[in-house]
């Protein structure tokens, strides 16, 4: 079995809670269109910003057009901030992982929630990871093999040097189609067994 050498962690839904259920909610109440239709809209308008494309100012405006609700009411900082907390499971794991891997995280994020994120909820945690891959500095999202490719690059790795732990099967599957060895986040619990089974000290 080939050795491992960089665990590769998606930041919301895996290293931090961020169910966005409330979220959708909320706005669907606002504007009278069903949660999932909210959650596919946002998933669009939202693209651009995590690419480091556009400001929050210019993604708010064009939402708010997209839901036909106020900009006032989007409120995107505002409710990560109230949901956004570490999965501690996950946290555990990154901690033991340190010990003979090298960490590092890969996430669509934008500049306003990647601040918080790193200032605030995983402030106490940073040092566990050797390098931090943000898309909206690398001015790419994920699953665009672009992302990957950047990681793969700057690490000066092989991609079956790295094992990935996303919770969005389609970024899954972008990274197995370049040789990376890829995990389905559902819960730490199951991680821990699925990391082992790849043959990694835990």
């Amino acid at each position: 079995m080939r050795q491992l050498k960089l665990a590769l962690f998606d930041i919301g839904g895996v290293i931090v809670d961020v169910s966005n259920t409330a979220y959708f909610n909320y706005l669907s109440a606002i504007s009278g269109i069903p949660p999932a239709e909210v959650e596919r809209r946002l998933t669009i308008d939202a693209a651009p910003l995590e690419r480091g494309h556009i400001s929050l100012k210019s993604f708010t405006k064009v939402f708010a057009e997209d839901l036909g609700i106020d900009e006032n009411d989007v409120k995107w900082g505002e409710y990560f901030k109230k949901i956004a907390k570490l999965d501690e499971g996950t946290v555990e794991i990154i901690k033991e992982l340190s010990k003979n891997y090298h960490i590092a995280y890969l996430s669509n994020v934008d500049k306003v929630r990647y601040d918080y994120v790193t200032n605030h909820v995983m402030k106490g945690i940073l040092h566990y990871f050797d390098y931090e891959f943000a898309s909206f500095k690398m001015r790419c999202i994920k699953p665009s093999p672009l992302i990957y490719k950047k990681v793969i690059a700057k690490m000066k790795l092989r991609p079956e040097d790295i094992i990935f732990i996303d919770n969005d099967y389609h970024n899954v599957q972008a990274a197995k189609g370049l040789g990376i060895t890829s995990i389905l986040f559902t819960r730490a619990a199951l991680l821990r067994k699925e990391l082992k089974q790849f043959g990694m000290k835990i």
